[in-house]
């Protein structure tokens, strides 16, 4: 490993980000008195509340009762309406992306976030203030060759059996990495159409998505969901088959980010159980692993314990986690290997879909046709084929045509 300072929190100056409406009079008050209560313990150095105009408009006086706790505002015009260019696409992502740039950008250079919203924060907030200034305060350095980010994210809690899903409500980092995370990414419904993408995914894929080829391939060609479903039914099977190589290469990808870069609510003390692989997708309260059913059934990780003796290597049981942890450690000094692309593609997603199959599961991978281009005796003429003259109005007609539709829709609506 590359050797690095030990970087805790409040060894940089730390700002505490606020974001979002007046939803709730009692969680606004109460996120704010946890800010200031945390200010007054000298663990924060400032506090910033983003919010849209209109907001402050809305509420006379809420500006200069902020200012005199000292509190600073930064107000914001909300982007526009971006269509609806998929059935679970919603715009208010990018809501939420503008107002957390907008605060990044107004806060001093390498300082550590704390970034919360108006309402649903006080419990995570909590969590977040204990697992990183409780003492023994845990290192913030992500140790690794060429580090995708400088320091690890806090984060609620995070989904092992649906990738990047972890809670986007309170976290933190270092701002100059929160700003590498803020995207505006429309692309993901275009080139992961096999995917349904939540806010918290579109966080903090992306980045890790350039680094770790496998997750792009997988983020493109397998339904998400459908390998979550897998690897729950391949944890409660009693038999215990080999995983195939190809679900082994994805997982030891996210597993090297989930276990590098990533913070949790503070460990329950170790209760001196051999940590097996199946333990990750198998609900189990005690170890920090509680099932969720909604959008799917998934399972979320909702502290550090299991993801600390993976990484340590200690008390490992059973082949899968042994190698998993062994290939971690390779991730860990050589760059090279984070591609962990198996060099047959084609035989390992067969024999990925085929395992799948055993368990009842169609995983149904995305695939592009090709046909090559070969000379044949009985070829179609190009000029001989009955191609239509002209099948699309030209642009500047659709325009007129779109315009008129509105203009009915709208006369309808004020009709009706």
């Amino acid at each position: 490993m590359v050797p690095s300072p030990i970087l805790k929190a409040k060894s940089l100056p730390t700002w505490i980000v606020v974001t979002g409406n007046v939803r709730s009079g009692r969680e606004f008050q109460g996120m704010f008195r946890k800010a200031l209560d945390l200010q007054k313990r000298g663990l924060a150095d400032g506090i910033l509340f983003a919010t849209w105009k209109e907001e402050l408009s809305l509420h006379p006086g809420l500006q200069r009762a902020l200012a005199g706790l000292g509190i600073c505002v930064v107000a914001i015009d909300p982007p526009p309406r971006i269509p609806q260019i998929h059935p679970l696409f919603h715009s208010y992502v990018f809501h939420q992306r503008k107002s957390l740039l907008a605060a990044l950008r107004a806060l001093p250079e390498n300082c550590l976030v704390l970034k919360t919203r108006t309402d649903l924060s006080e419990e995570r907030f909590d969590a977040l203030t204990q697992a990183l200034f409780a003492e023994p305060r845990p290192s913030l350095d992500v140790t690794l060759c060429s580090p995708v980010l400088q320091t690890r994210l806090f984060t609620f809690d995070a989904r092992t059996d649906y990738l990047f899903y972890w809670d986007d409500i309170v976290f933190s980092g270092l701002r100059d990495d929160l700003l590498h995370l803020v995207n505006f990414e429309v692309s993901f419904e275009v080139l992961y159409s096999s995917h349904i993408f939540s806010a918290e995914m579109r966080l903090y894929a992306p980045i890790f998505l350039q680094h770790y080829p496998i997750l792009a391939w997988f983020f493109e060609s397998i339904p998400g969901e459908q390998f979550g479903c897998v690897l729950q039914r391949w944890a409660a099977d009693a038999n215990q088959p080999a995983l195939p190589e190809l679900a082994r290469s994805i997982l030891s990808a996210y597993f090297h980010i989930l276990s590098r870069y990533v913070i949790l609510p503070a460990p329950i003390p170790a209760p001196g159980q051999p940590l097996q692989l199946r333990d990750f997708f198998t609900d189990n309260a005690a170890r920090g692993l509680r099932s969720f059913p909604t959008p799917w059934p998934s399972h979320k990780l909702h502290t550090q314990s299991l993801l600390d003796q993976l990484r340590r290597g200690e008390n490992l049981a059973g082949e899968e986690i042994v190698s998993l942890h062994a290939k971690l450690e390779e991730m860990d000094r050589d760059v090279q290997t984070r591609e962990n692309m198996p060099q047959d593609m084609d035989r390992a997603t067969a024999e990925l879909v085929a395992f799948a199959k055993s368990y009842g599961i169609s995983l149904s991978p995305v695939t592009n046709d090709y046909y090559e281009g070969k000379p044949i005796e009985t070829a179609i003429s190009l000029e001989t084929l009955p191609l239509p003259e002209k099948r699309f109005p030209p642009w500047w007609e659709q325009k007129t045509l779109g315009a008129r539709k509105k203009a009915a829709h709208w006369m309808l609506e004020k009709i009706l």
